[in-house]
């Protein structure tokens, strides 16, 4: 029980998890008013979290609270570190949330996991992700797409989706994450994702779209030929918001389960020989 709980004041040089070298852990926990709060630190070469929760137990059901903020200074090896290598290269991050879930601060209950979180990261590529690793990153790296249609940019997402950003928010809701505003920009093509993500089902409802970077592409192309009428281009494209760049965008439903997605195409130029799964 939690009141019969000590206070803390930890600092462990080599912290080991599950046989996973973490780096420096400072931790230290109050016991107030039947509940344990706590603030952590871990450090490494490759990455930094901190947090401070609050721990409430209870013989029927106890509870957890977390806000915490990571950043990430080399998204792969900090991957490679919590026993996930080659999902990613290079890469810098900052994951920022405040989770609660039912249960105690040692495992996550996923049925009951709500809060937000806030993500922004920068300059990385996805790796050709194995199927079960990294079930999550593989939803971000998109590859479910080109395995169900034959897309002209295949090859951006099957061998790993480089991008200069991603950004966007997401809300849990009982193991239900949610997102309207996900952004992975890459030199390559724009990717707008939006829905809802089951962690409990591992199960998907999402919708993204896929815009090619072929403006900014034709601009060069045409000022080295022209470099008025390139300069003209150009700014059509940066005046309108990339109006080539949409006239070839790609819009599909992405459903069904983690590991056997349902890919729909609801928008986009016509495709000759195009193979898309049909609606059930």
């Amino acid at each position: 029980m939690v009141e019969e709980m000590p206070g803390l004041d930890v600092e462990v040089d080599q912290f080991m998890l599950h046989g996973k070298p973490l780096g420096k852990l400072k931790l230290t926990a109050d016991n107030h008013e039947g509940a344990w709060d706590a603030k952590l630190d871990i450090d490494n070469d490759d990455g930094k979290l901190s947090g401070e929760g609050k721990w409430r137990a209870s013989p029927t059901q106890s509870d957890t609270q977390l806000k915490f903020l990571l950043n990430a200074k080399s998204i792969e090896k900090l991957l490679a570190r919590l026993g996930y290598p080659d999902t990613m290269r290079r890469g810098h991050a900052t994951l920022e949330g405040n989770l609660l879930w039912n249960g105690t601060p040692f495992a996550l209950d996923y049925p009951s996991l709500s809060g937000t979180l806030n993500v922004d990261a920068g300059n990385g590529q996805f790796n050709k992700l194995e199927p079960g690793v990294g079930r999550l990153l593989g939803i971000l790296s998109l590859q479910s797409l080109p395995r169900r249609i034959t897309l002209d940019f295949r090859d951006i997402f099957s061998e790993g989706f480089a991008f200069d950003s991603i950004t966007g928010q997401v809300k849990l809701n009982r193991g239900v994450m949610d997102t309207q505003n996900l952004l992975i920009q890459g030199p390559a093509a724009k990717v707008m994702m939006s829905g809802s993500v089951s962690l409990p089902q591992e199960t998907q409802n999402l919708k993204v779209r896929v815009q090619p970077a072929i403006g900014d592409s034709l601009a060069v192309g045409t000022m080295l030929a022209n470099p008025a009428a390139g300069a003209i281009v150009w700014l059509t494209q940066k005046i309108l918001r990339d109006p080539i760049d949409q006239a070839f965008a790609f819009e599909y439903a992405v459903t069904g389960t983690w590991v056997d997605p349902k890919v729909t195409k609801l928008t986009g130029p016509p495709q000759n020989g195009e193979n898309q799964d049909k609606p059930n």
